[in-house]
């Protein structure tokens, strides 16, 4: 899309400004002074440790009359993505969701990571608003949910336990934060479509 080649001028990866219009985003290139028009949404980013919920929130709200495209980070990880501190992987989904964004619906990301993981993405310029909310359970349950995972998932070893009691502790701290234990599944849906649909 318009991340990569300017339509203009043709080169690629040209640095680019944006401002916005309403719910039109103007991309300028740097380089040509071209200009073209996407369409600006806002991005929703749902951060927790495994666990917590996300991929069955995510999975619950692929519906076709959900008002956001809901999207499991999970998809696209590769392990060539470990130990290069993320922020590619970060990026990689910011561009996708900025171009699924043009079918018409805002998207929901569902992944781990820290409100300034995104905020501070040089991705976050192209939309208007980046919205982000903590998923976080209390530590038995979360910890339950881990142990019962199949063995090949690798979550009951005590090292990783204790990593996502540590994220799960710092994600419950984030304003606005959802906690999965001490609701049902619907009920965290709904609180998902309303965080949404009030920042739209």
């Amino acid at each position: 899309m318009f991340l990569s080649v300017c339509p203009h001028c043709g080169l690629y990866q040209t640095k680019k400004t944006v401002r916005f219009l309403g719910r039109r985003g103007v991309v300028r290139c740097e380089e040509c002074g071209g200009e073209h028009e996407y369409l600006a949404l806002p991005l929703f980013v749902v951060l927790g440790a495994s666990g917590t919920g996300k991929s069955t929130l995510a999975l619950r709200l692929q519906r076709p009359e959900t008002e956001f495209l809901p999207l499991d980070g999970d998809l696209l990880w590769r392990q060539e993505f470990a130990g290069q501190g993320n922020g590619a992987f970060f990026t990689m989904w910011m561009q996708t969701a900025l171009n699924a964004s043009q079918g018409g619906k805002p998207v929901m990301l569902f992944l781990g990571g820290m409100p300034q993981d995104f905020l501070q993405n040089p991705m976050a310029a192209f939309f208007p608003a980046v919205h982000v909310l903590g998923l976080c359970a209390d530590e038995e349950d979360l910890v339950a949910r881990l142990r019962a995972r199949p063995a090949w998932r690798s979550s009951a070893h005590e090292d990783f336990l204790d990593a996502m009691r540590a994220y799960n502790a710092a994600v419950a701290q984030l304003r606005p934060a959802l906690n999965t234990s001490r609701a049902p599944l619907e009920d965290c849906a709904k609180a998902l479509r309303d965080f949404a649909l009030f920042r739209t």
